[in-house]
């Protein structure tokens, strides 16, 4: 039986320590993925040569957004999938880092599953991650963004809605309904590290509300999108230029 292929996809803003550190973390997994897409998001550059130039256990793919687009991880997302080749996709935040097994035990999920999720999220410190130690603060719940599904359920839903970009989180709740109105099964396996600069600090910090706060135009294209099951824009996916190439 041919092997499912697995990639991995990380979307990057000039965080380029974060992201490299994020990458050699993937490739120490007991499930090494066929490739890591990491899609630097109008970023800082410099993450290219770093990528080219790290030893290397599968494909690296360094595409990048060439438009500064604010909070454009819909259309990073987006290209990622684009251009990965796996049957299995894990959508990872660049601050989440996989643990041993995780690819590992999520793939063995998805035979009988569409999307597995972590249980919980570690929290370790930015310092102790570039030491290469991952010591433990405390944990969180997880993020239904971050997850491993398979490609057929990515087709279905139709990519993620360029359309909420500039509103940091409000692509999940369009997201989330999606994958429940076409009937996706979803299981919490695992965990995930969260890597925060700066250490728990950032974590007990509670968000004012307003920040939150969607504007009437984006609210009402999130009501179409529930009212209609899908509202895929006319213009599509991936309206901005990019380019990108394979480190093996």
């Amino acid at each position: 039986m041919t092997t499912k292929r697995l990639s991995v996809l990380i979307s990057s803003y000039d965080n380029t320590e974060m992201t490299v550190a994020h990458v050699k973390k993937c490739m120490e997994s007991s499930r090494i993925p066929d490739e890591i897409i990491v899609v630097n998001d109008g970023g800082d550059d410099k993450l290219r040569g770093l990528l080219k130039d790290m030893d290397k256990k599968c494909d690296v793919i360094y595409a990048y957004v060439l438009e500064d687009i604010p909070w454009n991880q819909c259309g990073a997302r987006n290209l990622g999938f684009w251009i990965s080749k796996g049957d299995y996709i894990s959508v990872e935040d660049n601050d989440h880092f996989p643990t041993e097994k995780y690819y590992e035990n999520a793939i063995e999920l998805l035979k009988t599953n569409d999307r597995v999720r972590p249980r919980r999220r570690h929290i370790v410190e930015m310092k102790d991650v570039l030491q290469g130690k991952f010591e433990p603060l405390k944990s969180r719940g997880a993020t239904d963004l971050t997850c491993v599904l398979t490609r057929e359920l990515f087709i279905k839903l139709k990519g993620y809605d360029e359309k909420f970009c500039g509103h940091y989180g409000w692509e999940a709740p369009d997201w989330i309904h999606r994958i429940n109105r076409v009937g996706g099964k979803t299981v919490c396996e695992g965990e995930l590290y969260v890597v925060i600069d700066g250490g728990v600090k950032i974590i007990e910090r509670r968000h004012d509300g307003k920040n939150f706060m969607m504007d009437k135009e984006n609210y009402w294209e999130l009501r179409r999108n529930n009212k209609s099951l899908r509202k895929q824009s006319t213009k599509g996916v991936l309206n901005f230029n990019y380019d990108y190439e394979r480190f093996i």
